[in-house]
């Protein structure tokens, strides 16, 4: 896809080429692309067939049939309906394979009839409390073979016998307590297999099956953690926030230490805010702060993604409101069940993970010894306003006013949610890093919440990371960004 930039470097619009990966020409594909296209499915000829636009606050479905450059609407959605279609594979010439909640709380793997514009009512695949993810194809057949989803780890519904029994293969091969995840591309035919195999305490190694041989080689692994130490072990729980509403969380337990043994602890609070966020599979910044001796929960608090439509749109305009409350509600569970220690607890988090980082001192100003953000938003309003930032005009005028708030109409409600606005409520010392590229968050987030919070006599130690964006911009960077973390969070935590 080649995209299309405004002045301000916002996406626009897009084309469709054919890349030569060996001479880098590429030609145009003219077949008349919809406004908003962001999902393509192309036939076993290679032809585009079918996409998914979002564009004006709906979601449709487009499919075009023959040479014409003509898409016809199939689907035609408010954004965000429980309707909407997400497209996969196209199975024969009508058939669209494609991920939908089909009215029911979790995304679910269901075939769709373009010619009738009809959905099969029988799922392919669903789960009752977790979203299916992404699909495995065989390239050769043109067939859906196998949905991924996860649950309290990485797991892939085969619909073939010849991949249950592969599974179930590498799965006896590999040390156990492993989750293993295989990748194909002739999947029903193929001579070897690429198997991710990670655990909790375990980066991802990779491997390949022959399969003639039922044998595995090591191939590769993520970076090594030695520097690290004992590595700790990673549970996952159901919690009742305390409007009943349940939400998963994740806690990684430091090596040698109890379950009843009350430690003290680090809330992570993960980004987005809509994606899905922890479960059982490693997590390296989780690992490295239980290696300090600290308990780490990881609430996948409400408007976090992959648990259905329940858990998503009950943090729909809850930023610092319920969304904070959910990590509140985690850290008494926590306390409850004799984890950690309620006096010595702090909270962390990156983007909007860094926003709730800053924000937990002001809503629960009992429970927090300390905060930390690395590129979080500090003043909701710049989200709509500020001329730095990355958001398109689209998610400024559909997507944001549904999430997080309509800036005219709940203007007081996000000046209540806004750190900045309630800088003089801290009573803890902060952490602010702040990567000096950043597009999304710009650093006019944190130099405005500085200079407030340094007039209100808020201890606030800033970092700027030179060449960071978004994120770190090495691994090193990353790194000296975790120990001088550690450093202030181990002044609040120690005993």
């Amino acid at each position: 896809v080649q995209r299309q930039l405004s002045a301000i470097g916002e996406v626009v619009g897009g084309s469709l080429a054919r890349l030569d990966t060996l001479s880098g020409q590429s030609r145009p594909i003219g077949v008349g692309t919809p406004s908003g296209a962001h999902d393509w499915v192309f036939d076993r000829q290679g032809e585009p067939r079918v996409v998914r636009t979002t564009s004006g606050g709906r979601d449709k479905l487009h499919v075009r049939q023959g040479d014409t450059q003509d898409w016809r609407v199939v689907s035609d959605e408010p954004l965000f309906s429980d309707r909407a279609m997400e497209p996969s594979l196209l199975e024969g010439g009508e058939q669209v394979i494609v991920r939908t909640r089909a009215g029911t709380d979790t995304l679910g793997l269901y075939a769709y009839d373009t010619k009738k514009q009809r959905l099969d009512p029988e799922p392919l695949a669903r789960t009752e409390r977790f979203d299916i993810g992404a699909t495995v194809v065989d390239g050769a057949l043109g067939r859906v073979v196998g949905a991924r989803v996860t649950l309290d780890r990485p797991h892939t519904v085969w619909f073939s016998e010849r991949l249950v029994a592969l599974q179930k293969a590498v799965d006896a091969a590999l040390p156990g307590g492993r989750f293993n995840s295989i990748s194909c591309g002739h999947c029903e035919s193929s001579a070897f297999y690429v198997v991710v195999s990670r655990s909790d305490q375990q980066p991802a190694e990779f491997w390949v099956f022959d399969h003639a041989r039922r044998q595995l080689t090591r191939i590769g692994q993520a970076p090594s953690t030695a520097s690290m130490g004992p590595l700790g072990r990673r549970s996952f729980h159901w919690v009742k926030a305390r409007d009943g509403l349940d939400f998963p969380v994740v806690i990684t337990h430091p090596a040698g230490r109890g379950d009843k043994e009350a430690l003290p602890a680090v809330v992570l609070v993960h980004g987005g805010p809509w994606l899905r966020g922890a479960s059982r599979v490693w997590d390296a910044e989780a690992q490295f702060l239980a290696a300090q001796g600290w308990r780490v929960i990881q609430p996948d608090f409400r408007g976090s993604t992959g648990y259905g439509e329940r858990l998503f749109r009950a943090g729909w305009k809850q930023w610092g409101q319920a969304m904070q409350d959910d990590l509140a509600d985690a850290v008494r569970w926590a306390v409850a069940q004799s984890l950690v220690d309620a006096r010595h607890v702090c909270i962390y988090g990156a983007s909007y993970g860094g926003y709730a980082a800053l924000m937990g001192p002001i809503r629960d100003p009992d429970l927090y010894r300390c905060a930390a953000s690395f590129a979080g938003v500090t003043d909701i309003s710049l989200m709509f306003t500020s001329g730095r930032a990355d958001f398109t005009r689209d998610s400024r005028l559909y997507v944001m006013p549904q999430l997080v708030g309509d800036p005219d109409r709940d203007s007081d409600m996000l000046k209540l949610s806004s750190p900045v606005e309630r800088v003089a409520g801290i009573r803890v010392p902060i952490l602010l890093a702040q990567g000096t590229l950043d597009r999304r968050v710009p650093r006019e987030h944190a130099n405005r919440f500085e200079a407030v919070a340094r007039r209100a006599g808020v201890q606030v130690e800033r970092i700027d990371y030179n060449d960071a964006g978004h994120g770190f911009a090495t691994p090193e960077q990353h790194g000296e960004f975790l120990n001088r973390l550690a450093a202030f969070l181990a002044r609040s935590l120690k005993r």
